[in-house]
């Protein structure tokens, strides 16, 4: 096992620049410099709204950000941090993003195309305090997905891959400042076994989610993918489990707790049509994790939908308790194209609208793809969600930020809101979403320029 501890120096500068705003906040843009900038995590922290991501600067050298906005989209500041030894590629993609009980953040995310685990610790103004860089023998791939604070250190979860291709999942425990505490891998011989999500119960209480395949390929014949959830203590041992049906094909799941004995999972069940999967239905269900049985379990289903279609965040609403969702919708009918998805269930799991949005996809692009990959919620309830979309503006094919705000009703613009359905009883055989809107582009939003600090750092080596 090998880690290292590495420190950022820090400078400060003045750099006007141009950005996108509207009092509706849905925008796409690219941070002060940056050749490219895309959002993978988001929360609400007093309704202001920071986001976690990465970045690509002129040189071409990968890095990451940490932005705040405020409720109308504005930036407030944003830091970027990269590697100094000049390679391409080194930092990957941030999977994870929290708050800290000392009122920072904690993110993490890989280095070397998944070979290392890169954990970054900043205070509440974005200053990075310390980054942990993780990398362990006989592995080809090392992937932290989600983390949380637990008696003084971090809890992380993921999957590794090793030299012979077998996958596991693995738990890890880093200390306040990032130094390993321990490491657990589960799983079983033959199979690949995915961690992706954790909720924290107590102390010594910690719900996992994810996902068990057979390794074989989905859509290949054979081949089957099940959600799988486990329940473990805060030395990373299982005490209990639970996986759906092999038949069913669930795919990796989120989970959040409702109560502190039940769990909310959203996920996909693909259909298949070898040599590709055709269609994928949205799958909500509410588990008593005192003896895992399914308290509900609703689906949705779309004819426009295909394989690449998911749920990606899941957050209980703070005004109603009903479960907000984002994610992305493959559309069929034009093309290959990708836009965002948003739904809102009612406590019960039953839909009460939902939305595809095709916002900003770019007329220049053979294969338009737009993603919205995480969520948080503002004190009134409106949803803000943060993603990524591909653009061409310039000329090149590069990613931009996404970041829109939902209010609780399905609204973007006003006259612009998703279709409110009554509330019917819905059971694992459906009813469908035969009819699902699809909302066209926006007008793009009115451009505005004001002056912001901003702080760029050199990580070392």
């Amino acid at each position: 096992m090998f880690l290292t501890m590495r420190y950022v120096l820090l400078f400060a500068l003045l750099c006007p620049f141009k950005i996108q705003s509207q009092t509706s906040l849905n925008k796409i843009f690219n941070l002060p410099g940056m050749v490219t900038t895309a959002i993978f995590a988001t929360l609400v922290d007093q309704d202001t709204i920071v986001t976690f991501g990465s970045v690509i600067d002129v040189p071409g050298h990968n890095g990451v950000h940490i932005s705040k906005y405020d409720t109308l989209g504005n930036l407030l500041d944003f830091k970027t941090y990269f590697h100094p030894d000049s390679k391409p590629y080194v930092l990957g993609a941030p999977t994870g993003f929290i708050k800290t009980a000392d009122g920072g953040y904690l993110g993490v995310g890989d280095v070397n195309l998944g070979d290392n685990v890169v954990v970054f610790k900043f205070s509440h103004s974005g200053d990075l305090e310390w980054l942990s860089d993780i990398a362990y023998g006989n592995l080809r791939v090392i992937y932290a997905i989600d983390p949380i604070e637990c008696n003084g250190g971090y809890i992380l979860v993921g999957l590794l891959q090793y030299l012979d291709y077998d996958v596991n999942a693995f738990i890890l425990k880093i200390d306040p400042v990032g130094n390993v505490l321990w490491r657990k891998d589960h799983g079983v011989p033959g199979l690949r076994d995915i961690a992706a999500f954790i909720q924290k119960r107590d102390e010594n209480s910690f719900f996992v989610s994810g996902a068990q395949n057979n390794g074989v390929g989905i859509g290949m014949p054979g081949g089957w993918i099940r959600n799988w959830v486990f329940e473990m203590d805060s030395t990373g041992t299982i005490l209990s489990d639970w996986k759906s049906e092999i038949a069913d094909n669930f795919g990796s799941c989120k989970a959040e707790l409702s109560g502190d004995h039940e769990l909310v999972l959203i996920t996909s069940r693909l259909y298949y049509n070898h040599p590709y999967a055709t269609k994928t239905e949205l799958s909500a269900r509410k588990l008593d994790t005192d003896d895992w049985h399914t308290v509900w379990h609703t689906f949705q289903t779309a004819p426009t939908m295909s394989y690449l279609a998911g749920w990606y965040d899941l957050e209980q609403s703070p005004t109603d308790g009903s479960w907000d969702l984002v994610g992305t919708f493959h559309y069929e009918p034009d093309g290959a194209v990708l836009g965002g998805l948003n739904a809102n269930l009612n406590p019960d799991g039953e839909r009460v609208w939902i939305r595809q949005d095709t916002a900003y996809l770019s007329p220049l692009l053979n294969a338009n793809e737009n993603y919205l990959v995480s969520m948080g919620h503002l004190s009134s309830g409106s949803i803000i969600a943060g993603g990524y979309v591909l653009s061409t503006e310039g000329g090149d094919l590069h990613q931009e930020a996404w970041l829109l705000k939902i209010s609780p009703d399905g609204c973007i613009e006003p006259g612009d809101c998703a279709t409110v359905h009554a509330n019917e009883p819905s059971t694992a055989s459906g009813p469908s979403f035969l009819n699902w809107e699809v909302f066209p582009n926006p007008a793009p939003p009115t451009p505005i320029w004001f002056l912001t600090s901003i702080w760029r750092g050199n990580r070392l080596g």
